[in-house]
């Protein structure tokens, strides 16, 4: 279950559930700067009257947390194109929502297989609620050459899913 407030990058349909994956191409995925996901999630907290709170979030205890790439193809159907040798994933902190002001870089995974379908998680620190921001992000880079094609879907989650150890339909148990 997948919950579209928690995306960084890509979108849910509402009609039909599916997810569509922020396109390299259309934003510019170089290999010279951090290209930045285009959503933010706000983790101060709202009270009944809506109306933030001062308080802010506890977001260091409990269930541990992790950013979730999944690379996707395109809206034609590319995958990330030839060249490229690997992405890296930030996972940022601001103190404001276009992430520009206050910007820590709280995690980080390199991407190297590039092949649509390809997931890989960075492990959110649990200090996060005391490192004094209030926005979550991401940003990409491209090395070897710039992302020309290919899509990524970003997410906070606290399930590592394996879609290897599920089993086919059909198979028998002797």
């Amino acid at each position: 279950m997948q919950d579209s407030r928690l995306l960084i990058a890509g979108t849910i349909s509402g009609l039909n559930n599916q997810l569509s994956g922020f396109s390299f191409a259309s934003n510019n995925i170089s290999t010279s700067a951090a290209t930045l996901a285009p959503y933010s999630i706000d983790m101060q907290p709202q009270n009944l009257n809506g109306l933030t709170s001062n308080s802010g979030a506890d977001w260091g205890e409990g269930t541990q947390l992790f950013l979730k790439y999944l690379l996707t193809t395109d809206q034609n159907g590319a995958a990330v194109n030839s060249g490229v040798t690997s992405l890296i994933i930030n996972l940022l902190a601001a103190t404001n929502a276009a992430m520009t002001s206050g910007v820590l870089t709280l995690a980080s995974v390199t991407a190297t297989v590039l092949t649509a379908g390809s997931y890989g998680y960075a492990l959110i620190p649990p200090q996060i609620g005391s490192v004094g921001v209030e926005f979550l992000g991401a940003s990409f880079q491209a090395m070897g050459a710039a992302a020309t094609q290919g899509a990524i879907v970003c997410e906070i989650t606290n399930v590592i899913d394996d879609p290897k150890k599920y089993f086919k339909s059909g198979f028998s148990v002797y």
